[in-house]
């Protein structure tokens, strides 16, 4: 599965989590991945969901590992498993409340990372990898290298 997600040049954090949920049901199991059937799957999450409260998103990404196990390693077919996601509106904050915590920074390298990441809606990891030529202040824009999806 490794091999499989670097040709198809999966991000290091997917790769990791993939690998990661297909064995945590594999020792739920005890057995190979390629034995567990998808109403297996389902058991399990189901089993998760009831008695550890699984997230939403651990749900969502066990079963994207699983297709990606299914469908591009192992060739199976894939019967879709799907979630149903809540509808969750973003948190966000008053004018007020952002002067507050934009207030109460000191440093100003520091006021000026909270402000880019907070104002632009970037990562942290998009505003990490950002450079001095990747602000162009006279059109207000940055370019974001690398971002989610690259």
């Amino acid at each position: 599965m490794y091999e499989e997600m670097q040709i198809r040049k999966y991000s290091p954090r997917s790769t990791e989590n993939y690998i990661s949920h297909v064995s945590l049901v594999s020792s739920h199991f005890g057995k190979s991945p390629d034995h567990i059937s998808i109403a297996e799957l389902k058991e399990y999450l189901f089993h998760k969901v009831e008695t550890k409260n699984l997230s939403v998103s651990s749900v969502n990404q066990t079963i994207s590992a699983f297709k990606t196990l299914f469908t591009d390693v192992l060739g199976r077919d894939w019967d879709p498993v799907k979630i149903k996601r809540p509808k969750l509106l973003p948190d966000v904050f008053s004018k007020e409340e952002i002067s507050n915590i934009l207030g109460g920074i000191i440093n100003r390298k520091d006021y000026c990372l909270i402000a880019l990441t907070y104002g632009s809606g970037l990562r942290p990891g998009e505003v990490a990898g950002l450079k001095f030529g990747d602000i162009d202040g006279d059109r207000m824009q940055l370019k974001v290298r690398g971002g989610k999806g690259n």
